[in-house]
């Protein structure tokens, strides 16, 4: 009989695999999209459409409200309190999705002047209403299953794929209808999981009104530290479009989705360990610590290949996505037009390292129960990003957008192994972060000489060299050690 702690390390490894894979094609269709709108309506309706879909995930951050996590984690602790958990969650749901499309009628108003030219944008807020019963997908988190929780996003950004390139196939420029688009994305999102599981979990069946607010105050810290660090990591585009308009903001969006698309590992690598670090966690700091250290040294040997290719192809990698297709067009003459872009890429990158390393160690923080020192750093990072970052988007405009993110991650790095030091006794500064450094500078040292091939052959080179880098760094086959 294969051992408990096996057997639940290959639940957490198969689960990161499903979600990641889920999220590798749901990331293809999401990025699909993003290309065939931003090519289709141009820098201003693309950054008019950016606003939109940047106040959307804000939204959806405030209204989960760390339901989500608190919820796994209760029936994590908890397993036969789960049905009531659920309910309790459910009903603190109704509350948030109906304050959220509120705050998205007053967003859509203010930008749009009045109710009447808004109306496309009213009708993409109402995607939140199956956010509520999808804290049923709790049940399935906490069991390590993601096979629905996988499937839904990618059904859902396939959708909007399709429905996005149906828009442009016929012309229609109204960003509007492309922000309909993207809602129908996680509408799908939301209510598939729901649907599979409506008839286990009784969402209306009883539960103590003591519970409610237990769980209420658990989530609190929780709710609003991931409500603000949404807010601070995409507070840049809604500053763009304040300070230099919806041109600006357009260019960010050719930028940033890099970003966004590439924390999906970390997030999902950090969802699927959440209810391990927990177990973890009331054993002691030391397994927990352990653990959080094997975590960060699998995602460095991911995040510092990137590092590298960022700064040697950040001109190819660019090309591959947004040069001119109707006619081909020179590199060196995408590079000179978007030499901006081209300065962000390197900072995008290293803002990922950043988030990389501090996904696992706020995840542990949460599983030991700290919600209210992550909710100090996300506060304390929303006023670097809005001060400093803001500044420098006033002066600097996209690049200036790029280097506040980076501060703002960097910053959050640093309070994040703080608070964990001061929970464990250790960071996740160990030997086992040497190998993936090492594999990286490998890597880097041979894809120097190549850095001036084509775009086409960066495009075959740098998935090879990847690969190379992440199984010489260790992350290759993934061992993590969950134990139960």
């Amino acid at each position: 009989m294969e051992p408990r702690s096996v057997a639940h390390d290959r639940l957490v490894l198969t689960g990161t695999a499903l979600q990641l894979l889920s999220r590798v094609l749901t990331a293809v269709c999401s990025a699909s999209a993003v290309v065939v709108i931003g090519r289709h309506l141009g820098d201003e309706r693309f950054g008019r459409f950016n606003y939109y879909f940047n106040c959307f995930l804000i939204v959806g951050a405030l209204v989960d409200f760390g339901s989500m996590a608190i919820a796994v984690r209760e029936i994590t602790r908890e397993p036969t309190r789960e049905a009531e958990i659920v309910r309790a969650a459910f009903r603190i749901r109704l509350g948030t999705v109906v304050a959220g499309i509120v705050a998205l009628v007053a967003v859509a108003w203010r930008k749009e002047g009045g109710l009447a030219a808004a109306v496309l944008p009213l009708a993409a807020a109402l995607h939140l209403l199956p956010v509520a019963p999808n804290i049923t997908a709790a049940s399935l988190q906490a069991r390590v299953r993601y096979a629905a929780i996988g499937a839904a996003p990618l059904l859902g950004f396939l959708l909007y794929f399709l429905v996005a390139r149906t828009l442009a196939a016929n012309g229609v420029q109204d960003p509007g209808w492309f922000v309909v688009a993207f809602a129908l994305a996680l509408l799908t999102q939301a209510a598939l999981p729901w649907l599979l599981l409506r008839r286990r979990v009784a969402l209306w069946g009883p539960v103590a009104p003591v519970r409610v607010g237990a769980l209420l105050r658990a989530m609190v810290p929780l709710g609003l530290s991931a409500a603000l660090s949404t807010l601070y990591f995409r507070l840049d585009a809604l500053l763009l479009n304040e300070f230099h308009g919806d041109v600006a903001n357009g260019r960010w969006a050719k930028t940033f989705p890099l970003l966004s698309f590439g924390i999906a590992l970390p997030s999902y690598l950090g969802a699927a360990l959440f209810p391990a670090l927990t177990r973890a966690a009331a054993r002691g700091p030391a397994p927990l610590l352990a653990l959080v250290r094997r975590g960060t040294a699998v995602l460095a040997a991911f995040a510092l290949p990137v590092v590298a290719f960022a700064f040697l192809f950040g001109g190819q990698l660019l090309w591959l996505f947004w040069a001119r297709r109707g006619g081909v067009e020179p590199l060196p003459e995408f590079v000179a037009a978007h030499a901006d872009l081209l300065r962000c890429m390197p900072l995008l990158a290293l803002s990922a390292l950043a988030i990389f390393l501090t996904i696992p160690q706020m995840h542990a923080l949460t599983a030991c129960g700290r919600q209210r020192s992550l909710l100090l750093v996300t506060a304390a990072a929303l006023a670097v990003k809005w001060f400093a970052g803001g500044e420098l988007i006033r002066a600097h405009g996209v690049v200036g957008a790029a280097w506040g993110t980076l501060l703002t991650e960097g910053f959050v790095l640093l309070a994040v192994s703080f608070e964990l030091r001061r929970a464990t006794g250790g960071t996740i500064v160990a030997r086992g972060l040497l190998r993936p450094l090492l594999a990286a500078a490998g890597v880097a040292a041979v894809a120097w000489p190549l850095r001036g091939l084509s775009p086409g052959w960066v495009a075959a080179v740098v998935p090879l060299l990847g690969v190379a880098a992440v199984a010489a760094g260790g992350a290759l086959p993934l061992r993590l050690g969950v134990e139960e």
